[in-house]
């Protein structure tokens, strides 16, 4: 009985600790949410400029660049910021791979010209095919060559991929907090009856 009583509470003092930490962390959330979507585009653009594409015999840089091509391609989005394409031109990819002009701006022609982004931030149509990689990697006349001016771009994605990802989270935040209800309901409903059979003991 003993034994009994001494694992119920300790089964008690963990949920109750883990109540009180999801508590905490709701709060925080709540009251620093301009510092933490700061904080998530700063990390975003961390990892985008630095891990993104490059030396993929790093487990890390693999995933980083696995993570980025699937946001883009399922929140239909590119970069971080909407029409923040020029994210990438900080990054290690493009200093690899990318545009091909040289100290003048000249360029041996569009054929040899490297991508601005990458195929995930491309348009698909509905059977998964890209509508025109040359015109979404390349094109100077608009962006993502020319991301200020220029005429409209229909093969790449404008929207940015934290824009996106905000959207795609207010659409499901029905969901969402349904889940966090459900998750604290069942941690108060494991607190009472372990107190109730604490008490039965």
């Amino acid at each position: 009985v003993t034994e009994n009583k001494c694992l119920l509470y300790t089964f008690m003092g963990i949920l109750l600790f883990l109540a009180i930490v999801l508590l905490i962390g709701a709060i925080l959330a709540i009251v620093f949410h301009e510092e933490l979507g700061d904080e998530i585009k700063d990390s975003m653009e961390d990892t985008l400029v630095n891990y993104y594409g490059v030396d993929f015999h790093k487990h890390f840089n693999r995933g980083v660049t696995w993570g980025w091509d699937k946001t883009q391609e399922k929140l239909y989005c590119c970069g971080i910021l909407t029409q923040g394409w020029d994210v990438y031109r900080k990054s290690k990819w493009f200093k690899k791979f990318g545009d091909t002009a040289d100290d003048d701006g000249f360029r041996s022609g569009h054929e040899d010209q490297k991508p601005y982004v990458p195929q995930s931030c491309c348009v698909q149509d509905r059977f998964w095919r890209y509508v025109n990689l040359d015109v979404c990697q390349k094109w100077r006349l608009g962006p993502p060559g020319s991301p200020v001016d220029g005429a409209i771009n229909r093969a790449v994605y404008y929207r940015g991929c934290y824009d996106a990802g905000v959207e795609y989270l207010e659409e499901n935040s029905a969901i969402l907090i349904g889940i966090g209800i459900a998750v604290s309901l069942l941690l108060v409903a494991g607190i009472v009856l372990s107190f109730i059979l604490v008490r039965n003991l």
